[in-house]
């Protein structure tokens, strides 16, 4: 069976809100040198060929380059060898690219075996490979390095592999050399290393001495009042930042008058008494909250209250073209904590501004505006064109399109500024100057085709900066995209038409495995066209041809559309024969998980239902899968099939149902049981007093470890016929149970000797003279009409007299509609109070819901909550919630810079690394901090846990 990885750039389409990744488009350096060799093991690549017509080197390249022409466009066959191959693997090496670097290990089945055993050898000989190298410029280490004592190559490289230990502890200073030192930046290569290679750029600056004079210069400013915007502008104030060796003269200020807000002039560009920057001090990632003891919960801690905001101020700011960025970073820092004012902004300076990675993204913006989404992803079908609002939190309201300038920034294939105006040709996504931006084919000028690109929106108002990352996909991942879309609407629309939506959940089972077994159709013809194709639901649901993970994939869509929990099931087995490769699904009643295998039930006809509730036992020794899940199912395995018997009560029930009445004889029984199960079969035979004739067990077909039989028996000596006559069929106690009355005493029958119709029997307790049965899986709701069709038992005569059906009446629960708060503590409380509820998560196993209302142990997927059923009322359908944990991005660039910590939003919260409590972020900085360690994290909110916590040291 073919089956190939699904490219899982389908789930980001569901985790917008979660991590941003930024694809080959950050603002960090190890991303934006394109020129630089990728290896080949680092990519998501199809490795799992399948059905190939032979295993030749030129046949396995040739099939591995269609399958990934999507990622190695640039790759020819000449380019490619096939340095080691045996039976089911090869290692296909990279000989000469530009573009890319080393091997990767190729799994496959031929249809026929034409290797060359003296061209090729048959065992894997890893030491001969190309080693897998890594970039160094692929890793994320810290690269600008402060308070060094001197500028000495050895000191730099000592500093520089000290802060980054973690990820570079098989290096030394002996495997680097020096290629180019200049001013403070030390460009360095690797060598004489089996692990990694490359060259990066350090950034470094060097201690002053204590005994520097303690004056700096200080900026022309003219104090001022606060102004109305109806002053006239030939009286206003003005403060103007300059540059230090312009011809004003700076006027030196007392070094104890400065604060943390007040601005620190680059050291480049300072006169000899100067103080120096204070070293920005790094974020780092520590251990996730859970790991932690948590806060107090602040209930009220994701409720959006809204933030009062000073009412505007009219000072006349301005930021000309000879102003350094040492000089606007530590203006904007003091300016963004104050009331929104407008600054004069030259555009050339704004677009140095943009380029600055050093700095947050969100460093030049006030907080009392942001753009309306952080994240926009932009595809060629259903999302080919956004536009962005910039919002007025203080109003809610936006700001009109003609006072905003837009800006994109790339990375790729260099950092670069782009406006509407400019030429699009190098731009990742189309930008009009009204902040439309349009999808634009991943396609670059090199000719590469990436799955997705990234970039930056840009948006400058009144002198401050907002932007947003954009995501935009490719024609290839934007089809993919666009089918999973449509599979999931052929999904829906088939649930619809068809009613099963209205039907109980074994009976929309039942359904729905009937429709895709009959109507979707195997797709034989493995190696015409891309490999993926019919390896996804769009290939079963809409194009209705498919192979077993496309049957899989399409089940669970319509499967989730009912309400039925479902899971993907992939693994080793022998049920098709084209291939061990398989796929197939698990699905949960009762609280118990069964396996159903579409694809191998796929028929012309009607569906024979071998493969429907399964479980693991059904599966033979050889096959290989995770058989490792709790509550495996038991009560409705293999429930299509009447004959099939594991338990001594199985077969009893099996016996009597054969019974001829008339001859009061059992000559033959067909049954089905597992190979160990012939034991228990036995004994039944035993206590109904049978004999097997000899030769008369035939086995008529195997079915994995089932085998069917077919036994022949001796004549029966004849006993007397116990003649029981039903007096009578109710419901009982107003519960979902029948209470059969019989006309004597009749002991030990079983759920197996009671026949009925629209209903199955959970349950048979006696009592007395009769036997309440315990329904379950009603065929519909509303009225539903149980029948008594039989009872059957060897040596009794049971006779159905009058009315033997009864009408119970099976109303739906309501879907609940549970509002829901996150707490401090990654549990969960439902606010409105629901009762009687049960829930869990990502389609695990049932739990009650506390009666405090708060689920504790929260956990990132989707938490289910329904009505509990009980003996007079079914469960309701599911409610789903998706819960994500939020994750500071990477770029976010958290870091102190004079004692105010940089890179936060309104969304996050901090504390001292010791405290219990959190206190919420209002801006996006905070200044006037104390010396300590301090933890931030992004809050609980809506539909997401607290995220992982980061920590910030300041000195």
């Amino acid at each position: 069976m073919k089956r190939t990885k699904l490219i899982s750039i389908l789930t980001c389409l569901t985790t917008l809100t979660s991590s941003i990744v930024v694809v080959s488009c950050s603002n960090d350096k190890t991303t934006t040198l394109h020129n630089r060799q990728i290896n080949i093991s680092k990519l998501d690549l199809n490795t799992n060929l399948y059905d190939i017509k032979d295993n030749t080197p030129k046949t396995i390249i040739k099939t591995f380059l269609d399958i990934n022409n999507h990622k190695l466009s640039n790759l020819n066959e000449n380019q490619l060898e096939v340095k080691m191959i045996n039976d089911t693997n090869a290692i296909i090496n990279i000989k000469n690219s530009n573009q890319f670097i080393g091997n990767t290990n190729i799994k496959f089945e031929a249809k026929e075996n034409k290797t060359n055993p003296t061209v090729i050898t048959n065992t894997i000989n890893w030491t001969n490979l190309t080693p897998a190298l890594i970039n160094i410029n692929s890793l994320n280490l810290i690269t600008n390095l402060t308070n060094l004592n001197n500028s000495n190559k050895t000191t730099i490289l000592d500093q520089f592999l000290k802060v980054n230990q973690t990820v570079l502890k098989d290096l030394s200073i002996n495997n680097f050399e020096i290629i180019k030192k200049e001013g403070s930046t030390l460009i360095i290569k690797v060598k004489d290393s089996k692990k990694y290679f490359g060259t990066i750029e350090l950034k470094f600056e060097i201690k002053e001495p204590k005994n520097k004079s303690d004056i700096i210069p200080g900026l022309l400013i003219k104090p001022i009042a606060n102004k109305k915007p109806n002053i006239k502008p030939e009286v206003e104030s003005t403060i103007n930042i300059t540059n230090p060796t312009s011809s004003t003269k700076p006027q030196p200020r007392k070094k104890r008058e400065v604060k943390e807000e007040q601005p620190v002039v680059k050291k480049e560009e300072v006169i000899k008494k100067s103080v120096p920057l204070t070293p920005l001090t790094e974020a780092k990632k520590v251990s996730s909250l859970i790991s932690l003891t948590p806060a107090t919960p602040v209930i009220a801690s994701n409720v959006s209250e809204p933030i009062k905001y000073e009412p505007e101020t009219f000072e006349n700011i301005t930021i000309d073209s000879s102003s350094s960025l040492d000089t606007i970073n530590n203006k904007y820092i003091h300016q963004t904590l104050k009331a929104f004012n407008k600054i004069d902004l030259d555009e050339n300076k704004a677009k140095e501004m943009m380029l600055n990675s050093n700095v947050a993204p969100n460093f030049y913006s006030h907080p009392r505006f942001q753009l309306d989404k952080d994240v926009i992803v932009l595809d060629k079908f259903r999302n080919n064109e956004v536009k962005l609002e910039l919002i007025d939190k203080s109003t809610s309201k936006p700001i009109s399109r003609n006072e905003i300038k837009w800006y994109q920034k790339t990375s790729y294939p260099k950092d670069e500024i782009i406006t509407s105006n400019d030429d699009q040709k190098d731009a990742t996504f189309t930008l009009t100057s009204d902040g439309t931006l349009k999808w634009k084919d991943t396609k670059d000028t090199y000719g590469n085709h990436p799955d997705e690109k990234s970039a930056r929106i840009w948006a400058s108002y009144k002198g401050y900066l907002f932007s947003a990352v954009v995501k935009v996909f490719s024609d290839y991942t934007s089809e993919l995209a666009n089918n999973e879309e449509l599979a999931k609407k052929a999904a829906k629309d088939l649930v619809v038409e068809k009613k099963w939506n209205e039907l109980p959940p074994l009976e929309g089972l039942i359904k729905a495995y009937e429709w895709i077994t009959k109507e979707v159709k195997y797709d034989y013809n493995l190696t015409d066209g891309p490999m993926l194709k019919n390896q996804n639901a769009h290939s079963a649901l809409v194009k209705k041809y498919t192979v077993c993970t496309g049957y899989a994939k399409g089940l669970k869509l319509i499967l989730d559309e009912l309400d039925i929990p479902c899971r993907f099931m992939e693994g080793e087995s022998s049920r098709e024969t084209r291939s061990t490769k398989h796929a197939w699904n698990l699905v949960q009643l009762d609280n118990e998980w069964y396996h159903i295998d579409a694809t191998s039930d796929r028929t012309d006809t009607y569906t024979s239902f071998n493969f429907f509730l399964n479980t693991n036992d059904d599966f033979t020794i050889s096959d290989k899968f995770n058989k490792k899940f709790d509550n495996q199912g038991k009560r409705y395995r293999n429930l299509k099939f009447k004959n099939f018997v594991t338990t001594e009560d199985d077969v009893l029930a099996l016996i009597d149902n054969n019974w001829n009445i008339e001859t009061q004889q059992i000559s033959n029984l067909d049954l089905i049981t597992n190979s160990k199960n012939f034991k228990v079969v036995n004994s039944a035979f035993n206590k109904r007093g049978l004999d097997v004739k000899e030769k008369g067990f035939k086995v008529t077909s195997i079915i994995g470890p089932n085998k069917a039989v077919s036994y022949n028996f001796e004549t029966q000596t004849k006993t007397s016929l116990t003649n029981v006559n039903v007096k009578s069929v109710q419901q009982y106690n107003n519960k979902y149970a029948i209470k059969v009355e019989l006309d004597r005493e009749v002991k030990d029958l079983k759920v197996g000797n009671f026949n009925i119709k629209n209903a199955l029997i959970k349950d048979a307790k006696q009592e007395g003279n009769s036997y309440i049965l315990t329904l379950s899986h009603f065929n519909s709701y509303g009225d539903v009409n149980i029948q008594l069709e039989s009872i059957k038992k060897k040596d009794y005569k049971f006779n159905l007299n009058g009315n033997t059906s009864v009408n119970i009446n099976v109303p739906r629960q309501n879907k609940p509609n549970a509002e829901i708060l996150i707490l401090d503590n990654d549990s969960i409380k439902i606010t409105n109070n629901l009762n009687n509820l049960e829930y869990n998560f990502n389609n695990t196993s049932w739990k009650d819901v506390p009666t405090n209302f708060i689920i504790p142990n929260a956990i990132i997927g989707t938490l289910y909550l329904r009505y509990k059923g009980s003996d007079d009322k079914l469960s309701s359908d599911s409610q789903k919630i998706d819960l994500i944990r939020s994750e500071i991005p990477t770029n976010n660039n958290i870091k102190s810079i004079n004692k105010t910590l940089t890179g936060v939003n309104d969304k996050m919260q901090y504390k001292l690394k010791n405290n219990s409590s959190w206190t919420d972020i209002t801006k996006n900085k905070i200044s006037g901090l104390a010396s300590g360690t301090y933890q931030i994290r992004i809050k609980p909110l809506r539909n997401a846990l607290a995220s992982e916590i980061i920590e910030v040291n300041i000195d």
